[in-house]
This record gives C-alpha cells, sequence and structure tokens, in this order.
C-alpha cells in the first residue's frame, strides 16, 4: 500500500522527519529505519502522523512506515533484538495452496535461493524461524529480500513479490571497562577488562 501525502524532510543538520497520512485514526503504524523499530506503536491517533529521527549531513537512511488496519486482532510484532540475523517469517494461509515455499536474496544483486518448503495446512497464519543453516550475512547491514510463495496442486506459485529485509549485525558491546583519572589535567586512563 502506498501511503498518501508520504514525505521525508531535513528539519535540522542532524535530523529528518517523516510524515504520513494513514487510511485511518486507527490504523496500526509501525516506523523502521535501515530495518530497525524506531518508533513507538501509533494506533487511535489522528492522522496526519510524523517520526523525527537521526539523520545527520551526508548521510542515507531506509525508511519504511508500515500501516495496518486494525480489527483488534492483527497488530504486528516486528524484530526489535540485535543482531537480527535469524527473522522469523509470517505470513497469512491461502486458499487452494497445498504447499507454501520461502525463497531468500542477499543484496540486490545476489542469486535467490529456496530455503525452505512448508506443507502444514492447519493454522490461519503460519511462522518460520530461519535456523543456523540459514542464519542471513548482517556484517555493516545488509539488504535481503524474501518471498512467500502459495504453491497449487499443478506447482503453480504465487505473485512473486519480493519484500526488503535489513539484517544488520553488530559486534557485542563493551561490558568491563573503566575510566579513571590520568597523569596529567585532562587526562584519562581507559581499562578494557576481558
Amino acid at each position: 500500500m502506498t501511503l498518501p501525502n508520504y514525505t521525508v524532510s531535513r528539519t535540522t543538520s542532524l535530523e529528518a522527519r517523516a510524515y504520513w497520512e494513514s487510511a485511518g485514526a486507527e490504523d496500526v503504524s509501525w516506523v523502521f529505519i535501515n530495518g530497525f523499530l524506531e518508533s513507538p506503536l501509533f494506533a487511535e491517533v489522528t492522522t496526519p502522523r510524523y517520526m523525527d529521527f537521526a539523520l545527520p549531513d551526508g548521510e542515507t537512511a531506509a525508511v519504511e512506515i508500515q500501516d495496518i488496519d486494525d480489527d483488534g486482532d492483527l497488530v504486528p510484532w516486528p524484530i526489535t533484538v540485535r543482531p537480527n540475523t535469524l527473522p522469523t517469517i509470517t505470513w497469512n494461509s491461502v486458499a487452494d495452496a497445498v504447499e507454501y515455499r520461502i525463497y531468500q536474496q542477499e543484496g540486490a544483486s545476489g542469486s535467490e535461493t529456496l530455503i525452505a518448503t512448508v506443507e502444514d495446512m492447519e493454522d490461519i497464519i503460519y511462522d518460520i524461524e530461519l535456523d543456523e543453516e540459514d542464519e542471513l550475512n548482517g556484517a555493516g547491514g545488509v539488504w535481503h529480500f524474501f518471498r512467500v510463495e502459495s504453491v497449487d496442486q499443478y506447482e503453480n506459485e504465487s505473485t512473486r513479490t519480493q519484500w526488503a529485509y535489513w539484517a544488520y549485525d553488530t559486534p557485542a558491546g563493551i561490558t568491563n571497562l573503566t575510566v579513571s583519572d590520568g597523569s596529567g589535567s585532562g587526562l584519562f586512563d581507559i581499562e578494557i577488562e576481558e
């Protein structure tokens, strides 16, 4: 769905503002910056909506806004844990489907790979968590493209629509850091313990 009057504009040399209009005041909105949830859930808030986010001069960001008509049962729960290289993929069931195929592609020029086939048809919503074998490359931040295809009894696949996903894997944070007065004015000794 394309959001009406969607714009991103700079507000200062360090910040930008994403602005959009939701179809309804009770729509649920999530805002992702470079694939990560950066906003609280907007729900039952009048439209138009906006959100400010950090964007220093000379840098770019991928801004994704998901507006969903909330019927009381459908609330998206995005991945917020870093690194996010083992996402859970969720989709709805389709009438006449005998199986679902999940494809993944790394980067815009990467080759596409079939990573899973799901044949269990008992639930309305399906989900699959990637395992270590399919862990995404997230070093430095990498776009991945997924598609889930419904397949009928004649092996026909559905629409071949891709969904973009930003995988970002950062090194573990420092936990044992000590800063103390140094040997002279304005100097500090920094020690990292293993």
